[in-house]
C-alpha cells in the first residue's frame, strides 16, 4: 500500500462517520414522526423543522413537504454512505457516491435559496471529496522514477 491509498482509506472512513451521523439522525427523526420513540429532543428536532419547513417552502423552487424533506434527506446520506464504502476498497468509482452527496446538498441549497454558514460545511466537504478523487486516483498508480 502506498501513502495516497492510506489516506484515501482514512478520509472514506470519516465520510462513511459523517454518512451514518446524517443517517442516524433523520432515523430519529422519523422514528420520532412515526411514534416508534419518544424522546425530548428528538420531538424538538421534529417541531423545529415542522415550524421552520413552511417558511422554506415559501421561497423554494419544489416545495417538499414534511416527509419527502425527510426522505431527500435520507437518500443524501446514502448516496454518500454508498461512495464512501467503495472509496474502502480504493475505487474511484466511490466518487459517484461522494460526489452525489455533494451534488443533492448543494442542490437543497439551490431549492430552498439559503445562504448561511452550512455553505461553509459544503466547501470544506467537497474540499475533501476532491482530495479524495485525487488521492483515489494516486493509489491506484505504479510506483515508477517519474511518481516520486
Amino acid at each position: 500500500m502506498n501513502i495516497y491509498r492510506n489516506i484515501a482509506i482514512f478520509l472514506s472512513a470519516a465520510f462513511i462517520l459523517y454518512a451514518l451521523a446524517r443517517l442516524s439522525g433523520i432515523g430519529m427523526l422519523a422514528a420520532q414522526v412515526t411514534g416508534v420513540i419518544d424522546n425530548a429532543s428528538a420531538r424538538g428536532a421534529v417541531e423545529l423543522l415542522q415550524t421552520q419547513l413552511p417558511a422554506m417552502n415559501e421561497k423554494a423552487f419544489v416545495a417538499l413537504p414534511f416527509n419527502a424533506y425527510i426522505g431527500a434527506s435520507a437518500v443524501m446520506g446514502v448516496v454518500l454512505l454508498a461512495g464512501a464504502i467503495v472509496g474502502l476498497f480504493g475505487r474511484v468509482q466511490a466518487m459517484i457516491g461522494v460526489y452525489g452527496y455533494y451534488v443533492l446538498f448543494a442542490l437543497m441549497f439551490i431549492n430552498y435559496q439559503t445562504f448561511n454558514a452550512k455553505l461553509i460545511h459544503l466547501a470544506v466537504g467537497l474540499a475533501l471529496a476532491i482530495l479524495l478523487h485525487f488521492l483515489l486516483i494516486k493509489g491506484k498508480q505504479k510506483p515508477s522514477v517519474q511518481n516520486l
